[in-house]
């Protein structure tokens, strides 16, 4: 179940009724996948090894001590401390598959509809942002993106990566 709510102007959905430990599992796992792969799309998009160590077993330990039977009793407090904003497009589109790092301690990968934008420290967060955050533990996060916000940024991954 989703609620959409808007916080200065931008909608975005929380999702009522997702463990926001089930969420991190999903995005870290990508994240950490994006990583460690030698595939052509994914060639750009390199996090720290020592970051991408700590993102191996907290998914190795609660993936493997919660079968998917379970997942939904995770109580962790191992779980990596970054900001992940996820942003889905309002309308359907045809998003290439992209992953690449932003700067230092930004990256940013692109999905179909969805866009995930991670943060290893506080100082390279695109203004907004943190407000969208699904670091905290509270309630998972889904940004909507609009049709002229999501063309501007499937511009500058264009752009990038020409």
């Amino acid at each position: 179940m989703f609620e959409v709510s808007s916080l200065d102007g931008q909608k975005y959905l929380t999702c009522t009724k997702l463990e926001p430990i089930i969420l991190k599992l999903f995005l870290y796992s990508i994240i950490w996948r994006c990583s460690i792969s030698s595939l052509p799309a994914f060639k750009n998009f390199k996090i720290s090894e020592n970051i991408e160590e700590e993102i191996r077993i907290f998914l190795n330990t609660n993936l493997e001590l919660h079968p998917k039977s379970q997942a939904r009793s995770l109580k962790t407090t191992d779980v990596p401390d970054y900001h992940i904003v996820l942003i889905k497009s309002e309308e359907k589109t045809n998003q290439l598959l992209a992953a690449s790092n932003l700067g230092e301690n930004a990256y940013m990968i692109l999905m179909a509809d969805f866009s995930l934008f991670f943060y290893t420290t506080e100082m390279p967060i695109v203004n907004g942002h943190e407000k969208f955050s699904n670091r905290q533990s509270e309630k998972s996060k889904i940004v909507i993106g609009n049709n002229e916000k999501w063309q501007l940024l499937t511009n500058m991954v264009v752009n990038r990566f020409l």
